[in-house]
């Protein structure tokens, strides 16, 4: 069962005018939240899909409410999402029955202004398991600027997955493609899923009026392929990875197709920031695990995803110079003064880790 997460006074989209994005997501806000069931059958969804992109407050995640939490009026603290300090976070994992498939910047067989339902069964169709698949299809808030597809798939699954699971799939799924199709990212509790259309002012003209299209095939669940072993990365030096969920997350996208390396650090830094209750501790306990695990996992993940471009592994990526953990620190200091585990938080300044990429 997944969630409906709102934010209490500010904007879940993006406020666009003649000349650009004029103010992004809230990432401050506090937030409300409600379990939901998505419907099933291409119409039902369809329908609910509409009714979502009218709501420019909310946005979707595929992890479900904590029970006490999820009566759409007790506030959520946006640090209380995900933690680790022995106390149960607000937004809980869950199997999920029903996905988004997140495409941004693919090209179709025609251009998307031209005709965007082609366009959109086109990129839906370069994999085998969606081919063919009636769905319905929500544009993005880039989506009709260019020719290329920006947008989510929703579908319905045979079976329940994990989302550990389908982070294997989408990684799978890019590199049996050949380039980045799917977003892996998506699929983590927390992960926003931004659905509603933007807010235009000033003039600005929506270039996609119709941001739900319903896309022909055949009305039924999907059924996702078991990821290639070659995803299942192992470092061949150094510590494992420690279990655990919250920003440890991320570090799983790391040198993988689509995902590369700076951003799920970026993530990783965001969310570690969310855990801890001020700058100063969330530096102190940054230095500690950089120390302590961090940095030589990293050094392995990167020793690792050289060994593999070299064999000609296809999928890997590497870093375009070494890492360091002054930036580590860095990173996570800037989230946590702006109180929030956005990328986005220190997107004003690029950082000079891994290149700066």
């Amino acid at each position: 069962m997944p969630a409906i997460l709102r934010t209490v006074g500010g904007l879940a989209t993006k406020v666009i005018g003649p000349n650009g994005v004029v103010s992004a997501y809230d990432t401050k806000s506090d937030l409300t939240g409600r379990n939901i069931v998505v419907p099933f059958g291409l119409d039902a969804q369809v329908q609910w899909l509409a009714g979502q992109v009218s709501r420019q407050a909310e946005y979707f995640v595929p992890g479900r409410v904590r029970p006490g939490r999820a009566d759409n009026a007790t506030i959520i603290r946006r640090r209380y999402l995900e933690r680790l300090d022995g106390r149960a976070p607000d937004i809980l994992d869950e199997r999920a029955e029903e996905i988004f498939v997140d495409c941004d910047g693919v090209r179709g067989v025609v251009d998307f202004r031209v005709d965007p339902v082609r366009a959109a069964e086109s990129v839906r169709d370069l994999l085998p398991e969606l081919a063919g698949v009636a769905c319905a299809f929500a544009g993005s808030s880039k989506a009709g600027r260019d020719e290329l597809v920006r947008g989510k798939y929703l579908f319905s699954l045979e079976e329940p997955m994990t989302m550990a699971a389908l982070r294997a799939w989408g990684r799978d799924a890019n590199l049996r493609a050949g380039h980045a199709v799917v977003d892996p990212s998506l699929y983590k509790p927390t992960q926003p899923t931004y659905l509603a259309r933007p807010l235009f002012v000033d003039g600005a003209v929506d270039p996609m009026p119709e941001r739900v299209l319903r896309l022909g095939g055949e009305d039924r669940p999907i059924v996702l392929p078991e990821p290639a072993a070659v995803l299942r990365f192992t470092p061949r030096v150094g510590p494992p990875l420690p279990s655990g969920q919250g920003w440890r997350t991320h570090l799983d996208d790391i040198g993988s197709l689509g995902a590369r390396w700076r951003e799920p650090l970026l993530k990783a830094a965001g969310a570690f920031a969310r855990e801890h209750a001020s700058p100063e501790a969330a530096m102190v306990a940054a230095e500690a695990a950089w120390d302590g695990w961090l940095g030589g996992w990293l050094q392995s993940r990167a020793s690792s995803a050289e060994a593999a471009v070299r064999a000609g592994e296809p999928g890997w990526t590497m870093p375009s110079r070494d890492y360091d953990r002054r930036h580590w620190v860095e990173m996570v200091r800037d989230c946590a003064r702006r109180d929030q585990g956005s990328i986005k938080t220190i997107t004003g300044r690029r950082s000079t880790l891994f290149g700066g990429r």
